[in-house]
């Protein structure tokens, strides 16, 4: 199976692009991070590999962010 993408992808494996690896390294850092300090996380707040996430009022994804729609629906009608 070949994977054509425009993104930089790993050598090792051209299946998996950098800024994706990079993530996935630096989600690992934090949590043991978390786990070195005694942290406890909520399983049903913690929100890993989302396609989108509301950050205060602001919806993030990866092609950027734009105000979350139930945050400016008064502003709109």
């Amino acid at each position: 199976m070949k994977f054509v993408t425009t993104y930089k992808v790993l050598l090792v494996n051209p299946g998996i692009c950098c800024f994706v690896w990079a993530h996935a390294v630096n989600l690992n850092r934090i949590l043991y991070c978390l786990v070195y300090a005694g942290a406890t996380v909520s399983d049903k707040k913690l929100q890993l590999c989302q396609l989108e996430i509301i950050v205060v009022g602001r919806k993030c994804m990866y092609k950027g962010q734009e105000p979350d729609a139930t945050t400016v629906e008064k502003v709109l009608k």
